[in-house]
């Protein structure tokens, strides 16, 4: 797992000299992990890494996520997972919900990948740290795929960069990604999201 970590970060020189090129050509393809590589880490260790509690909710209640299955084919990421509150009331803890989410991304269409931040206005509530493309669909106004702390979000998102790449995708730099722009929940939830990237 740590050669393949150190692989991923030789790609990040090579990136940056592809995006000059024109959309008619396929990007030249950095150093870094194979495909194989690439789809045996999704498989084996997406649902780890991702998995966790992701924020606080104030008076002891938490929201975790499980990525129950995750695989990548063809230059095509299917991701399943679940998020749940568990409340604290009164030392007895409350799962009024589970929300399971299938997402699908192909790959050598996205242009942005990146890791981001959301954060709650509300008190007692923790942030929530994501990964989003521009393919990603929007739940409960809001988009990404939530991950468990900003650790599991950054190396995600450079391991689906690698995907993407690997698939032909044109990708943006990752210091022109924005997230402000995909993500409502600031409207809708009353908090603001911002790139980590």
């Amino acid at each position: 797992m740590k050669s393949f970590l150190i692989a991923l970060l030789l790609v990040a020189a090579g990136v940056q000299a592809t995006q000059g090129q024109s959309a008619a050509m396929p990007p030249a393809i950095p150093p870094g992990p194979s495909m194989q590589d690439t789809e045996a880490w999704i498989k084996r260790e997406l649902k780890a890494v991702g998995s966790g509690q992701i924020r606080r909710m104030g008076e002891g209640s938490v929201e975790k996520v499980s990525i129950e299955d995750a695989a990548l084919s063809e230059c095509k990421l299917t991701v399943r997972l679940v998020v749940w509150p568990e409340l604290n009331r009164g030392g007895q803890v409350l799962i009024p919900r589970k929300n399971t989410y299938n997402v699908t991304l192909l790959m050598n269409d996205l242009v942005r990948v990146e890791s981001g931040v959301w954060y709650s206005k509300q008190p007692g509530f923790g942030p929530t740290y994501f990964v989003d493309t521009n393919a990603t669909p929007v739940r409960d106004g809001f988009a990404g795929i939530p991950v468990r702390d900003k650790e599991a979000a950054d190396q995600i998102a450079a391991v689906f960069r690698r995907a993407a790449i690997l698939c032909g995708a044109h990708l943006q730099p990752e210091e022109g990604a924005a997230a402000e722009g995909r993500h409502i929940a600031s409207k809708e939830r009353g908090g603001t999201s911002a790139s980590t990237a």
